[in-house]
């Protein structure tokens, strides 16, 4: 009897593990339910009342019901769950429109970048770059410069030196200016990428942000999708989404439960 008693104990401790350790494994987001959304954040408008500048989302949706997504770009021809997300999104706005109902989709990417900050760290770089001492001192080590300037008549050393200095720096600084074209590039691409996605619905604000996201939002990096419902800022539903992608019942299941909540004022006649 106690043995049976003791297995069946086993079994719930063992079955209460495996739960939490499943639990773990499932991406969150920091606010939940009941509390306030975290604050502010710029984010790259490429359609709307801000298209092509930084403008806030949460800002800009006020007090009134709002949904804010933030979402990875899925791979090529993988996007057909969050295209029916989206877009059944923009039917509720649609219809919801004398709640002032707004949908902001955040795109979270590696290619969007915070330009302030790009361009504060590639002074930092240029400053590095431009220390003569240390470019002089790489000069004088290395052995194939130093011997053809050691071939070269005493008089003329001096120059050449400065002028393998002076290459060695021009060397550095066209590698350093590569980057943030690089980058300008992938941006562009990205927001083009998004204006054409934006082309296909009526209300839908479709922005860029750096992957990680807004560091106050907590966002789990294991996460393909998070879906904030708030209104008057405080959140009334949040949704996040597994590395395994957004299935059809993830997106009737948010649906269901914003659509529950939209019509709590009747409809001006």
């Amino acid at each position: 009897m106690w043995r049976t008693g003791f297995l069946c104990l086993f079994t719930l401790v063992l079955g209460a593990d495996l739960l939490v350790a499943q639990d773990e494994k499932k991406p969150k987001a920091g606010p939940k339910a009941g509390d306030f959304m975290p604050g502010s954040f710029e984010c790259f408008n490429v359609n709307g009342a801000a298209k092509g500048r930084s403008r806030c989302l949460v800002s800009a949706f006020a007090l009134y019901p709002a949904v804010i997504v933030f979402t990875k770009e899925p791979a090529a021809g993988k996007d057909g769950s969050l295209n029916e997300l989206l877009q059944k999104l923009d039917e509720l706005a649609e219809e919801y429109e004398y709640r002032a109902f707004s949908v902001g989709v955040v795109f979270l990417s590696p290619d969007a970048r915070d330009a302030a900050n790009s361009a504060e760290a590639l002074v930092e770089k240029v400053k590095k770059t431009i220390d003569r001492a240390e470019i002089k001192k790489f000069v004088e080590q290395d052995k194939e410069i130093t011997k053809r300037i050691e071939a070269l008549p005493e008089d003329e050393r001096d120059q050449a030196r400065k002028a393998a200095e002076l290459a060695e720096l021009g060397k550095r600084l066209t590698k350093l200016a590569e980057a943030p074209i690089q980058e300008a590039v992938k941006r562009k691409e990205l927001h083009e990428r998004l204006a054409t996605r934006a082309k296909k619905y009526k209300h839908l604000i479709l922005a860029s942000y750096p992957l990680e996201g807004p560091a106050k939002y907590k966002l789990d990096a294991k996460a393909d999708l998070t879906l904030f419902f708030y209104e008057r800022m405080k959140i009334r539903a949040n949704y996040t989404v597994s590395p395994d992608g957004l299935q059809t019942k993830d997106v009737e299941e948010m649906v269901k439960r914003i659509r529950e909540d939209l019509p709590l004022r009747k409809k001006a006649k």
